[in-house]
């Protein structure tokens, strides 16, 4: 029986959504494999290597979720025909996924991830810490 993926729609479409996202961040990943070539640095990271100071989950141990880079979380669905994930959004940076550039609550979340879809948020800007007031 032909095995080749085109054969199956749900595959089909799920490695054109993959690609897509991939020719996407194409020039990231050069620009990583340039600092890693140049510098020594890591393409693939675990997360307490950017967030080390996480006070609510305990980053050394993370082995569900990684960095590509400093700046794209990458969750991925481990578990065969789960269509959601449990996912760990570090407090002190703002993230977007990257398909609809919507904002991610910080924390642990609950993502809804179809079959044909990866979970990869973007990292935005540092979240500004509230000043305390005088007056307050």
């Amino acid at each position: 029986m032909p095995q080749e993926p085109y054969r199956f729609p749900v595959v089909a479409e799920a490695s054109r959504r993959a690609l897509a996202t991939r020719y996407r961040i194409l020039p990231y990943f050069y620009t990583l494999f340039y600092h890693a070539n140049q510098y020594g640095n890591t393409v693939t990271r675990p997360m307490f290597f950017e967030f080390d100071t996480e006070s609510d989950a305990d980053l050394l141990y993370f082995d569900r979720q990684f960095l590509l880079g400093p700046a794209i979380l990458v969750s991925p669905v481990l578990t065969q025909g789960a269509t959601t994930l449990e996912a760990f959004f570090p407090r002190s940076a703002r993230w977007y996924n990257i398909t609809d550039g919507k904002e991610q609550p910080s924390g642990w979340q609950t993502l809804s991830v179809p079959v044909t879809d990866i979970a990869v948020h973007l990292r935005g800007g540092e979240k500004k810490k509230e000043k305390k007031s005088f007056f307050k």
